[in-house]
């Protein structure tokens, strides 16, 4: 696994964009000790996107029942999931259904 993890590793490092980004990457056994690298930002900007800001920070109603973030489903607790085409998703195992396009 070792040699595999090496080898894409190094294809990587040697691509061109790789290297405009942060000029030569370490080596494997350099990467391997501190498997971490700081990429520099583009130009640009960069606010970060958060989802649901209109909800926390306005107070703005979520478009659940309630209003409110819920870990609990409606739908899932009243539908019948055997008679659709979730029944489908109760195989373990791949398989082809050619009837679903």
């Amino acid at each position: 696994m070792d040699g595999i993890n090496k080898s894409f590793y190094e294809t990587w490092a040697k691509r061109d964009d790789v290297r405009a980004a942060i000029g030569t990457a370490p080596t494997w056994d350099e990467f391997k000790k501190t498997p971490i690298l700081a990429l520099p930002l583009p130009k640009g900007d960069h606010t970060p996107v958060v989802p649901f800001t209109d909800q926390i920070q306005k107070g703005q109603p979520f478009t659940t029942p309630s209003g409110k973030i819920e870990l609990y489903s409606t739908y899932l607790a009243t539908a019948d999931l055997r008679s659709d085409w979730f029944r489908r998703l109760d195989r373990a195992y791949a398989y082809m259904d050619p009837t679903m396009e």
